[in-house]
Parts: structure tokens; C-alpha cells; sequence
């Protein structure tokens, strides 16, 4: 059974430009490497196999967009602790099976075109050492098996352009949501990294 939480405890909330007629969502399996529980705001990248792997791939050149999760890896929808309906008869099946399959899948926003969205799925200002302005470029840590980490957004570190993968850019200071929550603002997009 999963440890209950509160609903806004973890989030990520379109802003502007949404719903839109022209929004990509995909939708796929977390990775067998992923060994925590992904939070709903934090960002995956789409692996080779199909599936979804934390973070962003930081290869040369490498098209692997971010994708903005909507819900909890362990949510009941996702994880169906009630059986297998690719096994058993009489289980319900989730509304998150990607097409074609008995797995679960997650809901994602394709980070390809450009939203508004609020997360609380970032490094703090405390730990950053320095504040989140807007125009800042952000990243996104791939770490599989980091809880704290995974998945997580964060600050480019600068140096010259192309050197890190860029999953957004601030679009207002940190601030708090409806349920006292600290969220950060961002316009989606993404650059590939270009330097070697």
C-alpha cells in the first residue's frame, strides 16, 4: 500500500497555453532502471526502449525531449495494486495503459513546444546557494535511482552556450501555490546539448 500524501504535495500545473488544440501529450512506462518514486512536476526523457527515464540525457547532439509528468509513479491509477489485468480476468485496467499494452503508463506533457507550468519539483533556493530569476535556463538531473535528485529541476550552471541541456527558462521568482507549497514558474522548451 502506498504511504498516503497529500495531493499538492507534488504537482505540476499548467499555466497558460493549456488545454490547447495543439499540445503533445505521450504517454509510456517508467524504465526498469527507475527505482523511485517520480513525482508528479518532475521531468523524464523518453529512453531508446520507450520507455521513461528521469532527468535529461546530457549526450552531444542527443534528441531526447523533456517530458513533464503529471502524476505520481505510485499513484493508485498508475501502480493498480489490485492485480494484473494482463494476467487476471475481472481487474480493472488503468486509464493510464499506453496503447498496445497491459502496462501502466504515465502522462506526460511533451516539453517541445512551449507552456507555462508551475512545479514543486526543484532545488531549493537553500541548497542552490543563489535565487531563480526569471530568464534563468534550466535543467533537469538524470539520476535513476536518486530520490532527491531524480528528475529534479535546477539551474544551468552557465558557461557557454549549448554545454548542458536546457528543459526551460524562469519565467517568475519562486513563489508559493494555493496549499503553501514553494513552486517555480518556467516556460517549456528545449535546446540539446551542443558542446562536447
Amino acid at each position: 500500500m502506498v504511504a498516503e500524501r497529500q495531493m499538492e504535495a507534488h504537482s505540476l500545473n499548467p499555466k497558460s497555453a493549456w488545454p490547447a488544440p495543439h499540445a503533445v501529450m505521450h504517454q509510456a512506462r517508467l524504465s526498469a532502471d527507475v527505482t523511485i518514486t517520480v513525482y508528479a512536476g518532475r521531468c523524464l526523457h523518453l529512453h531508446s526502449d520507450g520507455t521513461l527515464k528521469t532527468g535529461v540525457v546530457s549526450t552531444q547532439y542527443l534528441m531526447r525531449p523533456p517530458m513533464w509528468n503529471f502524476s505520481n509513479s505510485d499513484d493508485p491509477d498508475i501502480t493498480l495494486d489490485g492485480g494484473d489485468p494482463a494476467t487476471e480476468t475481472g481487474i480493472y485496467s488503468s486509464i493510464n495503459a499506453p496503447r498496445g499494452t497491459a502496462g501502466i503508463g504515465l502522462n506526460c506533457l511533451v516539453g517541445l513546444q512551449t507552456f507555462e507550468v508551475e512545479t514543486t519539483e526543484f532545488q531549493s533556493e537553500a541548497s542552490l546557494g543563489d535565487t531563480y530569476d526569471p530568464g534563468d535556463a534550466l535543467t533537469a538531473t538524470a539520476a535513476d535511482t536518486n530520490q532527491t535528485t531524480g528528475g529534479r529541476i535546477t539551474r544551468c550552471t552557465g558557461g557557454i552556450a549549448g554545454a548542458e541541456p536546457v528543459i526551460g527558462i524562469v519565467s517568475h521568482p519562486v513563489t508559493n501555490n494555493t496549499a503553501g507549497r514553494s513552486i517555480l514558474s518556467l516556460w517549456t522548451m528545449f535546446f540539446p546539448k551542443l558542446a562536447s
